[in-house]
């Protein structure tokens, strides 16, 4: 039986993400080239989130409008809310994920509002 297997690279979403330190598009721009180059094809890009509670991901948009065009490579961006969902599609993503938790603790923590309140 064959199996296959898809790689989504999140690092530079989840890595920059908990820095506190904010790093410029031109930056981010050149992790995304490495990881292509290195073979990458699934790539979240980044975070459609509340930019005050995350400040690293308040440039999504603008990181999206910039992205490369290259045959065989997929973007994405993160999103738990709808409005994160539509300025990941106002910003021309074609693929988006969410994460959710059955944990109140964890969904408070990483969402700032418990389960029963995420939309």
């Amino acid at each position: 039986m064959t199996k296959n297997f898809e790689i989504m690279e999140v690092g530079l979403r989840d890595g920059l993400q908990i820095i506190k330190k904010r790093y410029s598009i031109d930056y981010k721009l050149s992790i995304i080239e490495s990881l292509i180059e290195s073979g990458i094809r699934n790539i979240q890009v980044t975070s459609f989130v509340n930019p005050k509670r995350v400040p690293s991901m308040a440039d999504a948009e603008e990181l999206v409008k910039l992205l490369p065009i290259v045959k065989g490579v997929q973007f994405s961006g993160l999103v738990f809310n709808q409005i994160g969902v539509e300025r990941a599609i106002r910003a021309g993503l074609t693929k988006i994920e969410t994460s959710i938790s059955i944990s109140e603790t964890y969904s408070y923590n990483n969402l700032g509002m418990s389960f029963s309140r995420v939309d």
